[in-house]
């Protein structure tokens, strides 16, 4: 006889059970990302404020907070929105709710302090997508690897300390190839809705997001080809003999109505999420694009240019550790010869962000183009999966795993030595091929100290050290953020009208981005140094003591 079993019980038991069962059967893949997580983090909030607030984030994080306000008074007009509209609000959203979480209301040094911590969330995030797509598509060895690489790039790791859009672009890029290719692994149609959805908050999050189609659109044509070469379609290669041959073809590798439908919904996810939309649309949508016809100038190889069209190619190539670029050439080779749809996926995602070149809004080292990270270090996991197993095929005695482990080990304490040498600048890293950071500021070959990197210290040292209720004149960019770090002394902010100093000026804070552009010219005989903030021999920023 059976025992009399309340159902609901019975239920819970079941359920109970069931996540038993899940924790059992991922529990390997819930170490790994707690693991790169406590990683991704740890990197990232060390020194969280240590490089102080940077240009973009009073901009980027306050215009969050606007836009949450005018949620919270349903204030939709148009006005109200207009704050910062060259770029789409969900990176804004990010931040405002990161300060929600903490019911923080105000704009202080603290409201920065939450938003940073909330672009190392992103750029963590990142890191674990990389490592679901690498255990969907590849291999959970590559996974970890690619992950933990990801985790110590340094440019990677100096973007997603900063509140700006920057993170977010990579995060949903990622998340739009991850879903992309489950839509083209399974042919479900969630898939695709999702990912399509993805797609419409990366244009939202940042117009340079708009790379991704070509990606997309090649790699659905491939996918396509591939599944016809190898019978997997009811449509069997055929020779053309026709107009209608041609048209099945072309209705086979671009069918109209699901193309359409998913275009729709990326541009009404678009629409939804962004209210500056909702009222004088086409206005407003050529009002935020006409930020991107501006055509900036700045020193590229030695002298001050309007960057040519190899300017990502080179920044790409001096700011990326030597290591990464070696495994990344092997994981290239390896990947040109499985030619799958993952490996055509990720050679794309690397290679088709590099044409945004032929734009003529080329500035900021790698800013623009951060989405290609997770591809570069998927690739390198690759290149060091490919050379464990030639190694291990050689060598006999030693498994491919152990030399899996140790190459990705090396790679890894290759990344901390190069954050290590840098830190906290990770925006001013160049590798040793380049000449590092002092080779930039010499021959002015790159850009260095222009997100502010110096600045925070500077003030610090005069809020530290000077006689109280001095005044100190800040010639340098950005000098906005020096409100927020500002308790003991009178700061005067540079601008490009001023010409001389006040009488009552005692201190001069210059920084390098400064001088490169708008030199602000003193009589330097009358001041002496008092501290330089460096990073490997260059010079971020200078603070003057006037001589009495």
């Amino acid at each position: 006889m059976r025992p009399n079993i309340d159902p609901e019980k019975r239920s819970a038991s079941a359920s109970a059970d069931r996540f038993t069962a899940a924790l059992r059967k991922y529990r390997y893949d819930l170490f790994f990302i707690g693991l790169i997580l406590v990683i991704a983090l740890g990197v990232r909030l060390y020194g969280l404020m240590d490089a102080g607030i940077t240009w973009d984030e009073p901009l980027t994080v306050i215009a969050g907070m606007k836009y949450a306000h005018n949620f919270l008074t349903l204030n939709f007009s148009g006005d109200a929105w207009s704050l910062v509209a060259e770029h789409g609000p969900i990176s804004k959203y990010i931040y405002a709710f990161a300060l929600g979480l903490f019911l923080h209301k105000t704009v202080d040094y603290e409201t920065f302090v939450i938003a940073k911590a909330a672009s190392t969330v992103v750029g963590a995030a990142v890191c674990v997508l990389v490592y679901l797509f690498c255990r969907e598509f590849l291999s959970r060895r590559i996974a970890v690897a690619s992950a933990l690489i990801l985790a110590l790039t340094p440019v990677f790791v100096a973007h997603t300390q900063i509140a700006a859009v920057d993170g977010p672009v990579a995060l949903f890029f990622t998340l739009t190839m991850y879903l992309f290719l489950l839509a083209l692994k399974t042919e479900k149609p969630a898939y695709y809705i999702a990912s399509a959805i993805s797609l419409g908050l990366l244009i939202d999050t940042k117009y340079n997001g708009l790379i991704i189609l070509p990606v997309l659109f090649l790699l659905f044509l491939i996918h396509r080809h591939q599944k016809l070469n190898e019978g997997q379609t009811e449509l069997k290669p055929v020779q053309i003999r026709g107009l209608g041959d041609v048209l099945k073809l072309g209705a086979y590798y671009i069918p109209v109505v699901p193309t359409l439908l998913f275009l729709s919904t990326a541009a009404i996810t678009m629409f939804v999420a962004w209210p500056w939309l909702w009222t004088d649309t086409f206005n407003h949508l050529i009002h935020s694009l006409t930020h991107w016809t501006y055509i900036p100038e700045e020193y590229f190889l030695g002298q001050l240019q309007v960057p040519p069209k190899y300017y990502y190619l080179v920044y790409f190539l001096v700011t990326t550790p030597e290591a990464l670029l070696l495994l990344a050439l092997a994981g290239g080779a390896i990947a040109l010869k499985c030619r799958g749809t993952t490996m055509w996926a990720l050679l794309l995602w690397l290679i088709v962000p590099f044409s945004y070149n032929f734009t003529s809004f080329i500035q900021d080292g790698m800013r623009y183009l951060l989405m290609i990270y997770p591809a570069l270090a998927i690739l390198c996991a690759v290149g060091i999966d490919g050379i464990a197993v030639y190694l291990a095929g050689r060598l006999k005695k030693i498994e491919s795993g152990m030399l899996f482990s140790a190459i990705t080990g090396i790679t890894l304490l290759c990344l901390i030595a190069s954050l290590l040498s840098v830190a906290p600048y990770y925006l001013d890293y160049y590798n040793y091929v380049s000449g590092g950071p002092a080779s930039a500021y010499e021959q002015r070959n790159y850009e260095f100290s222009w997100w502010g990197e110096g600045l925070y210290d500077s003030v610090l040292y005069l809020e530290k050290y000077a006689p109280p209720g001095s005044t100190v004149f800040v010639a340098a960019r950005p000098n906005t953020p020096v409100e927020y770090y500002a308790k003991n002394h009178t700061y005067i902010l540079w601008n490009i009208d001023d010409k001389q100093l006040t009488p009552d000026v005692r201190y001069l804070i210059t920084n390098q981005d400064n001088d490169r552009y708008h030199p602000f010219e003193f009589n330097q005989s009358e001041f002496r140094v008092i501290y330089e903030t460096k990073v490997q021999g260059l010079p971020l920023a200078t603070v003057y003591e006037k001589i009495r």
